[in-house]
């Protein structure tokens, strides 16, 4: 089983805290999981393209795409829109190879919006209960975040690839007077992952959990060693793969 984690290069002069996070992934291999992680160019032209073929080279059960925002929580991005707009927060902010799309479509003749595939609101929920400020989102933006969102889920429509997309906070040092997130004990909570199993009939659905709940361990480790700071996000990918048993 595979697991697809993207994230973009820097931009605006400042490091990609999702770019680290995926880089930092690459090559994991966690029981029978293998994780595949991938920075990609912060370019509106070549996102599609990449994203195609990433899923095709990789072909993974899961893809999730991380990006900045000007957040104070985790957004779980529920809708992705069919637009290249580079437009950001009121401003016009160009990719960094010079792209200034305006109401462009990514895909011609394709549907205007198209819905995440992961759980949103169990995500969502299951980070609430944990402490975690986070709730679903239904505007990803027009930039290359939902540029990545829509091709991803637009390349997975005929499959049963889950894909979706969340937004992080700034890391610190990145803004000033911005909010960012702030260092969290990685491994707490990690029992929440064995009521799942035990709530889970099929031994095999069991192992899927305890892979995803292992996978996210490891990627908070990567995410508090690298950047230094975490947010306990292994309940989404929990979720992700409990997703399996409907």
């Amino acid at each position: 089983m595979k697991a697809l984690v993207t994230g973009f290069e820097g931009w605006l002069g400042k490091t990609n805290p999702a770019g680290v996070i995926a880089k930092s992934l690459d090559g994991a291999k966690i029981n029978d999981l293998e994780v595949v992680g991938r920075e990609i160019p912060e370019d509106f032209t070549k996102i599609p393209s990449v994203i195609k073929r990433l899923i095709a080279e990789v072909q993974p059960e899961i893809f999730l795409g991380l990006g900045w925002d000007y957040t104070k929580g985790i957004k779980v991005e529920r809708i992705a829109l069919n637009v290249m707009d580079s437009d950001f927060w009121g401003e016009i902010k160009p990719d960094n190879y010079g792209n200034t799309p305006h109401n462009q479509r990514i895909f011609e003749r394709a549907p205007l919006a198209l819905e995440s595939t992961l759980p949103v609101d169990q995500i969502v929920q299951t980070l609430k209960n944990s402490g975690i400020f986070a709730f679903p989102s239904y505007f990803a933006g027009t930039h290359c975040c939902n540029t990545v969102m829509y091709s991803a889920l637009y390349y997975s429509r005929r499959s049963k690839r889950i894909a979706g997309f969340v937004h992080i906070p700034p890391i610190p040092g990145m803004f000033e007077n911005t909010p960012t997130m702030e260092l969290e004990q990685e491994k707490r909570r990690l029992s929440s992952c064995y009521k799942f199993v035990a709530r889970t009939s099929n031994p095999d659905e069991a192992t899927v959990l305890l892979k995803a709940n292992t996978f996210f361990v490891n990627w908070l480790t990567s995410y508090h060693s690298v950047l230094h700071f975490s947010y306990k996000l292994h309940s989404v990918v929990q979720h992700v793969f409990f997703r399996f048993r409907v």
